[in-house]
């Protein structure tokens, strides 16, 4: 206890002290059928005062790897070649030819 500081110490005794308050009213519980909470709160209150805060572990994963798409094959179209249609020398004449 020598090396908890001032406001812990303060703490601990206010949780004490709340604890013992709810202890004598536990005495009455017994006709609302809740034994031993005052009890339940007293030791909540004291470990809860009492207990060092938590630290959550701390895991280092590898940093990520982004692999990059595969490139693909650049495919050059040929220029468009306007063709206009021939007319046939000699009937029948498709409907563009009339």
């Amino acid at each position: 206890m020598a090396t908890l500081s001032l406001a812990r110490k303060g703490a601990i005794i206010l949780g004490a002290t709340l604890a013992l308050a709810t202890l004598s009213g536990s005495a009455e519980a017994r006709y609302y059928g809740c034994w031993g909470c005052g009890a339940f709160a007293a030791g909540a209150i004291a470990g809860a005062a009492i207990a060092a805060p938590y630290a959550p572990p701390v895991y280092y994963a590898p940093r990520p790897v982004y692999v990059a798409p595969p490139v693909a094959p650049v495919v050059v179209a040929p220029a468009p070649m306007v063709a206009y249609p021939v007319c046939p020398a000699l009937p029948p004449y498709p409907y563009y030819c009339r």
